[in-house]
C-alpha cells in the first residue's frame, strides 16, 4: 500500500492450488456456492499473494464426458481478456499433449507491456495525449446520485452482489440489425441505454459512466495474460429534445476517440477529492464471448466469468454469446438497496427495448417503466376500487379531541 514505484517479483516456485470432485463429491446446486466460495477468498483483505498461491484451479467431473474447470486469480493476475485467452490456451496445450508435441510459442510476459508503456509514455505524442484528456473536462463533472443510494457510515468491505437479466432473443436480433443499420456496435447501443436511463433517473445533463477497455489496442497484446484493463471516463450531454439517434452517434464517436487515445489517460490526473463513498463510479462493461473452441476433438468454452478489479457504486456488465445476451448489475449493498436494482434493471430491459423499436425519438418520449411498473403506478398504489368507508377526514380527527377539551 502507498508504492509509487511498480515492481514485479518473481517466485523461483510456481505452486498453485489444485483440487478435484467427482459427481458423486457435489451437486448442481453446490456450483454457486463453489464459485461464490472463491470470489470471497480472493475479495479477502486478508490475503496474502506473498504466502498464498495465486492460482486456484478446481476441476469438477459432471459426467464422463463432461467436466468444468473453475480458476480462480487475484485481479493482478488476470482481467476478462486474459480469461478468454487462458480458454484458447488451455485447448491448444491439451491437444498438443495428446500429440506428445511441446509448445514452443514464448508467450508474452506482463514485464514487456510494462515496458512499452513506459516508453509510451516518454513517447513524442503524450502531450497531444494529455491534452485530449484535459479536454475532456472529467473531473468537473459531479457525481451521480442515483435513486435508492443509502450510506450508513459504517467502514465496511467491498463486496458487491450481482442482479442477472437476460435480454430476449428477438431484442438480439434485433440489437444485430439496429447495429448494421447505424454503423455502430452493440456495445455503442447498450452504453447510449445506459446513460440515458441515468440521465431520466438523476435529472443531471452531465452523466460520465466509467468505460471498461481492454487494453490491448494492438494484436501483438491479443493473447497477453494479466490487468491490461483499464477504466476510462465516457461524458455524454443531454437535453430532453436530443433524439436517441443522436446520442448514439455521440457516445459511438466518444469510445472511438477515447480508443484512439486511452494510453494516456491517467485517474490520478483527473480524481476529484472526496471520501464518501456515495461518489463512487458508476461503470458500464461489455463482453462479446466466443462460441465454442475445438481442440484434439474436444470442445471448451468460457461458461461463467466475474472479473473485479476497482471498486465502484454500480456496474452494468453486458456478454453477448452468439445467441443471446445477458446482462449483470453489479452493485454495492452498502450504497443501494436490492429493491432498488430490481427496478433499476426493469427500467433498462424497457428502456432497451422502446429504443430498439423508436429509435428515432427524443430521449425524453423513451418507455422507461415495465408493464408490471405501470400496473403498479396507475392501479395498485390508487386502489380506485378501494371503499372509502374507513377513510377518517381531517375535521374527523379533531372532533373527539374538541369533545375532550370540553369536559375538561
Amino acid at each position: 500500500p502507498g508504492i509509487k514505484i511498480p515492481i514485479q517479483v518473481i517466485k523461483e516456485e510456481g505452486a498453485f492450488s489444485w483440487r478435484e470432485l467427482n459427481q458423486s463429491d457435489w451437486g448442481a446446486h453446490q456450483l454457486e456456492g463453489l464459485f461464490q466460495e472463491e470470489r470471497q477468498f480472493m475479495s479477502n483483505f486478508d490475503f496474502n499473494s506473498e504466502h498464498n498461491p495465486l492460482l486456484h484451479a478446481l476441476l469438477l467431473a459432471e459426467s464422463s464426458e463432461q467436466w468444468l474447470l473453475l480458476i480462480t486469480l487475484p485481479s493482478l493476475c488476470a482481467d476478462s481478456w486474459s480469461l478468454k485467452s487462458l480458454v484458447k490456451e488451455i485447448g491448444d496445450i491439451y491437444s498438443a499433449c495428446l500429440r506428445g508435441e511441446e509448445i514452443e510459442a514464448e508467450p508474452g510476459q506482463y514485464i514487456q507491456f510494462s515496458e512499452w508503456c513506459n516508453e509510451l509514455l516518454e513517447a513524442k505524442g503524450v502531450e497531444t495525449g494529455k491534452v485530449y484528456w484535459q479536454e475532456q473536462k472529467v473531473g468537473s463533472s459531479p457525481f451521480l446520485t442515483i435513486p435508492f443510494e443509502r450510506y450508513s457510515g459504517r467502514q465496511v468491505g467491498f463486496e458487491p452482489r450481482v442482479h442477472t437479466l437476460r435480454l430476449e432473443s428477438d431484442l438480439v436480433a434485433k440489437l444485430a440489425a439496429i447495429a448494421t443499420l447505424y454503423k455502430i456496435s452493440v456495445a455503442d447501443f447498450l452504453l447510449a441505454c445506459w446513460q440515458t436511463l441515468l440521465w431520466r433517473v438523476t435529472g443531471q445533463s452531465e452523466v460520465v459512466v466509467s468505460i471498461v477497455y481492454p487494453g490491448r489496442k494492438y494484436e501483438e497484446l491479443y493473447e497477453t495474460l494479466g490487468l491490461l484493463a483499464k477504466s476510462l471516463p465516457v461524458c455524454c450531454s443531454f437535453q430532453e429534445d436530443l433524439k436517441f439517434t443522436e446520442i448514439l452517434s455521440n457516445i459511438s464517436y466518444a469510445l472511438a476517440t477515447h480508443e484512439k487515445w486511452q494510453e494516456y489517460f491517467l485517474w490520478e490526473d483527473h480524481e476529484q477529492s472526496t471520501d464518501s463513498p456515495l461518489d463512487l463510479p458508476i461503470s458500464f462493461e461489455f463482453e462479446m464471448w466466443p462460441g465454442r473452441y475445438e481442440s484434439g476433438g474436444i470442445s471448451f468454452s468460457l461458461e461463467k466469468q466475474y472479473v473485479c478489479f476497482e471498486r465502484f457504486k454500480l456496474k452494468l456488465s453486458c456478454m453477448l454469446r452468439p445467441e443471446s445476451l445477458t446482462a449483470e448489475l453489479h452493485y454495492d449493498p452498502e450504497l443501494i438497496a436490492p429493491e432498488g436494482i430490481l427496478y433499476l434493471a426493469e427500467q433498462f430491459q424497457a428502456l432497451v427495448s422502446s429504443a430498439l423499436d423508436h429509435p428515432e425519438t427524443t430521449v425524453d418520449e423513451l418507455k422507461i417503466m415495465s408493464d408490471r411498473q405501470l400496473q403498479q403506478l396507475l392501479v395498485e398504489f390508487n386502489e380506485p376500487q378501494a371503499a372509502h368507508s374507513s377513510v377518517q377526514w381531517l375535521h374527523h380527527r379533531f372532533e373527539p379531541q374538541v369533545k375532550l377539551a370540553t369536559n375538561h
